[in-house]
């Protein structure tokens, strides 16, 4: 009912079409957020020929910039080594992160081809009214467990939303890729304690801090291209401050 919602499929290509049509920049945000319980298969299906019908639609449509919302899961995670890095090997286990490497691969190649500039926004644990919910339905245990498959990393859909604006404003060119992480860690533990209970199995890059609740991604990245930082810290996104 929302003045230019367009009801339809990220596989549909008239509706993709459609979506894109005069547009300047699209935010590629529609996706299968986790593997699909029971139908294997169909969360990479949605993701990645999703991600190609957007890219093809905005090809034929001209448009100038493409953001797509991708993941830490793109890098893998938890990985082999803290802090977690836009540079380092990809590490893939599962579905949903086969998913969001090969979006990335699709949004980096098509945009290339066609003169694009393409941004992939490789967000962590995102603290919207959805996640909050969850939260309040677990004990802090489940909560922290829950956060180690982030590495602790945690951005509030604020956050998220400002960081799509610099993405659409900045002097880009080319395909860059950002992690989106608040810079300090997502529990009330103190980091070196997270670490010990929760990721104990990760090698620590020596010369990365692990004092207080400083956190384990290495947001350098999204600082240099967007000049962005995460303003929203755990404590607000306990209090529900997340906007």
């Amino acid at each position: 009912d929302h003045p230019g919602h367009i009801q339809g499929d990220l596989r549909d290509r008239d509706t993709m079409r459609r979506a894109c049509e005069g547009m300047d920049a699209v935010c590629h945000n529609g996706a299968a957020a986790w593997n699909i319980p029971d139908r294997p298969g169909e969360c990479f299906d949605i993701n990645v020929r999703g991600t190609w019908t957007v890219m093809e639609a905005a090809v034929e449509a001209g448009v100038q910039r493409v953001i797509f919302h991708s993941s830490l899961h793109a890098i893998g995670v938890p990985g082999v080594r803290i802090p977690l890095r836009d540079d380092l090997p990809r590490r893939i286990a599962f579905e949903y992160q086969a998913s969001k490497a090969a979006g990335e691969t699709i949004v980096e190649g098509m945009g290339r081809h066609a003169g694009i500039t393409t941004l992939a926004l490789r967000s962590t644990a995102i603290m919207d009214e959805r996640r909050l919910s969850w939260g309040q339905r677990h004990t802090p245990e489940e909560q922290e467990q829950q956060m180690s498959y982030s590495l602790g990393g945690f951005v509030a859909a604020g956050d998220v939303a400002r960081a799509v604006l610099a993405g659409l404003t900045r002097p880009l060119t080319g395909h860059s890729a950002c992690l989106l992480a608040h810079r300090e860690i997502g529990s009330r533990l103190p980091t070196r304690e997270f670490v010990a209970r929760y990721l104990s199995d990760l090698e620590v890059d020596p010369d990365w801090s692990l004092e207080g609740r400083n956190g384990l991604i290495d947001t350098r990245a999204s600082r240099e291209l967007l000049g962005w930082e995460a303003q929203r810290d755990w404590e607000d996104v306990i209090a529900g401050r997340i906007s």
